[in-house]
């Protein structure tokens, strides 16, 4: 997978009444620290005072419009991906459903620290009183890569890898 800055939000579930649109932030979050944070942000002044710089460009959070933030905090390799899950309102509460999804065992990861984050802005329902936070984390399973390792070759044979087998050598 890409390693990076991910709140693509692709798979997010939101009531259209909402009208919620992830975002990036090409001045990052490094500005907020390294531990995990979920959090609304009412307007573009609050916005500048959890990043130290302006809303991006484009973003608006006049009248009921709202972001919401969430990162993992920093993490150790490549490979893991934060992202909102789901948006909806329950009575008076929005509940936002974050994901952060991990590398399994066998995902090759960057050796590098990477601060994966989600920002969507949405339209804040009436009658909300609360926001809720609740997590669905989940593990990527990536595949074993294939290997040569214990594949017998006739002689004059050698092994290639997709898929294993063995040919003859020209």
């Amino acid at each position: 997978g890409e390693d990076g800055p991910v709140g693509s939000g692709a798979a997010l579930e939101a009531a259209p009444e909402l009208m919620v649109v992830p975002f990036e932030d090409p001045d990052g979050i490094a500005a907020i620290g390294d531990g995990e944070i979920r959090r609304t942000i009412g307007s573009a002044g609050q916005y500048e005072q959890v990043f130290g710089h302006a809303l991006p460009e484009g973003v608006d959070l006049r009248g009921s419009r709202i972001a919401i933030f969430y990162s993992p905090g920093v993490q150790l390799t490549g490979g893991y991906e934060a992202s909102f899950e789901k948006v909806e309102v329950r009575g008076r509460t929005l509940l936002v459903t974050t994901r952060l999804t991990s590398p399994g065992p066998n995902c090759r990861v960057t050796e590098a620290l990477t601060d994966p984050y989600a920002l969507a802005a949405l339209r804040r329902p009436r009658n909300i009183s609360r926001v809720r936070f609740t997590t669905d984390d989940v593990v990527r399973d990536c595949e074993v890569p294939p290997t040569c390792d214990g594949t017998e070759c006739a002689d004059g044979q050698h092994c290639e890898l997709t898929p294993v087998t063995c040919i003859t050598a020209p």
